[in-house]
């Protein structure tokens, strides 16, 4: 059967219930930054001042308070006084006690005093002035820690300022007191002594000799002595021989060569007239010819020969004899004789116009003669 025409739209129904919230949208971009705000008024500046400082009790932990307030502190300070350190006494105990630390003084200002034992070996420098002089060259020494005789031996030794090291004596002890000692000579204020020994914790351990040590190389030689006196001279030898004449020196050089002359016609030279003249008189050279043909004659004064004998007196070792022929320019020559050939050495000392003088080493025998020859 065929459908029927519509029907007439119905009433509106009820709102159905809400549905499920969806999920949420992504962030949006962000906006524009807003314009900056006025500035506020400026706060009031805190404060900081120091109030009281007081001393605490020796020991006792710093305070600090704050009697004010945050924005205006005041500040108040508590200090305990810084602890003091003295040493006291140091005194020296038994050989072998421990060593002792005490404070006589106060936790605050402590004053410490110690105590030690005799070391093993006692050492010590003394200068000679703070030494006790007794008789007969008797110095006392005052040492706490003297050893008995029977326990430790005394080693001392004296030095002077100079540092030069003598050994001494030591004559007396006092165990725990002093010792006495002696020196050879009186010892200089300005020196020291010198000393050792074991204390009662160390043993004394006597060794045996050594063998001998090798002999010490020789010393060297020492100076020598100064010279002797010079002894008397002895009497002058005779004259020796005349010695050859010396090589002829060496020719210089030559000087440079002059310039060629003009050719010329060649000189002559003769010799003319060869002359005899006065004893005495200057040799002479004339021309009688020409420049270029020259004639030399020649001049030559006749030598003068003197002789003559002086006799010996036995007196005297110097003789002065007088000539008129005699010039200081005389060539003199002497020899002496006699009779029982006696040789003296001599020599001329002296030669002057008129006379020359024989000198003798030893006064020649009477009776003996001098003989000269003078040649001008």
């Amino acid at each position: 059967m065929p459908a029927g025409p519509a029907g007439a739209p119905g009433a509106t129904g009820p709102a159905g219930p809400a549905g499920a919230a969806g999920p949420a949208g992504a962030t949006g971009t962000a906006g524009a930054t807003g314009a900056t705000g006025v500035a506020g008024t400026a706060g009031a500046a805190a404060t900081v001042a120091v109030g009281t400082v007081s001393t605490l009790a020796a020991g006792a932990t710093p305070t600090v308070t704050n009697s004010g307030t945050t924005a205006a502190a005041v500040l108040d300070f508590g200090l305990a006084p810084a602890a003091t350190v003295t040493v006291g006494t140091v005194s020296t105990l038994a050989a072998g006690a421990t060593p002792t630390v005490s404070n006589s003084g106060t936790t605050a200002a402590a004053v410490l005093d110690f105590g030690f034992a005799a070391a093993g070996l006692v050492a010590n420098r003394v200068g000679i002035s703070s030494l006790t002089a007794g008789a007969n060259g008797v110095y006392t020494v005052t040492e706490p820690n003297t050893p008995s005789a029977a326990g430790s031996p005394i080693l001392a030794t004296y030095e002077d300022a100079a540092g030069n090291v003598t050994s001494v004596n030591i004559n007396n002890r006092t165990a725990g007191t002093s010792f006495d000692v002696t020196f050879a000579a009186t010892p200089d204020a300005a020196g020291f002594l010198n000393y050792v020994f074991p204390t009662a914790n160390v043993n004394v351990v006597t060794g045996t000799t050594g063998p001998a040590g090798p002999a010490g190389v020789a010393g060297p030689a020492g100076a020598t002595g100064p010279a002797g006196a010079t002894g008397p001279a002895g009497a002058t030898g005779p004259a020796g021989a005349t010695g050859t004449a010396g090589a002829t020196g060496a020719t210089g050089a030559s000087g440079p060569a002059g310039a060629a002359g003009a050719a010329g016609t060649a000189a002559t030279v003769t010799v003319g007239t060869v002359s005899t003249l006065a004893a005495g008189a200057t040799p002479t050279v004339s021309n009688s010819g020409t420049t270029a043909a020259a004639v030399l004659d020649f001049g030559f004064a006749v030598a003068s020969v003197l002789k003559g004998t002086q006799a010996t007196d036995g007196t005297n070792a110097a003789f002065t004899i007088s000539n008129t022929n005699i010039s200081a320019t005389s060539v003199v020559t002497v020899s002496y004789q006699n009779s029982s050939n006696e040789i003296i050495n001599h020599a001329i000392t002296a030669i002057a116009a008129g006379s020359f003088t024989v000198q003798f080493a030893a006064t020649p025998a009477s009776g003996g003669k001098i003989l000269y020859t003078v040649v001008n």
